[in-house]
């Protein structure tokens, strides 16, 4: 594997870098890095952040991809150093001083173009793998849609005892920290003791 390759996801607790907040950041590359960043504690999501870019910075991967991450979470992450008061540029001049930008792009589907905002770092190839589905789907009419949930199980790739929760559930269950019953013929899930 000469290609170094990284993936990321970011968890938060809802939809509008406004008012939710990042509550984790998941990284994993193909030469056994995995690292689940936590936003805990006073100034938690800033430290979370920082620590994201500067995995960034110690890895140099040749691709930064995630999913739906030019529509999502490169926007949040950005979103959130705005409020918090983080530099971005600062914590990712690393091939160069310009550090992260953003500028409109173009998604090509088919026939079709949808404009995107494309985040860019000099030297890193950033990939939203979202993009290459919802082209593989234009053509591909067994693709009913471009959802991860639905794509992982489409390819075949959903782990057994996979459990899917509700994106504006994650946070709150994630801090409750509550102990949960596992359906493993449904992959459904409940709270124990509740009714």
């Amino acid at each position: 594997d000469d290609v170094h390759r990284l993936v990321f996801d970011i968890e938060t607790t809802g939809l509008d870098p406004e008012v939710d907040k990042i509550i984790l950041i998941g990284m994993k590359d193909n030469r056994d890095f995995v690292q689940i960043i936590d936003a805990f504690g006073e100034d938690g999501e800033a430290r979370c952040i920082i620590e994201f870019f500067k995995h960034l910075r110690e890895l140099k991967p040749t691709t930064i991809a995630g999913y739906n991450s030019s529509f999502f979470d490169f926007p949040f992450i950005l979103k959130r150093c705005e409020i918090l008061g983080i530099n971005p540029k600062e914590h990712t001049q690393i091939f160069h001083a310009q550090g992260i930008k953003e500028r409109e792009g173009m998604l090509k589907l088919a026939n079709e173009m949808e404009p995107y905002t494309q985040t860019m770092m000099w030297g890193y190839n950033i990939i939203d793998i979202a993009h290459a589905v919802r082209r593989t789907q234009a053509i591909n009419s067994d693709i009913k849609s471009w959802g991860l949930k639905y794509i992982t199980k489409f390819i075949g790739a959903e782990k057994e005892n996979r459990v899917y929760v509700e994106g504006d559930k994650i946070g709150k269950i994630y801090f409750d920290n509550k102990d949960y019953y596992f359906n493993p013929k449904t992959g459904g899930y409940k709270e124990v003791g509740s009714t």
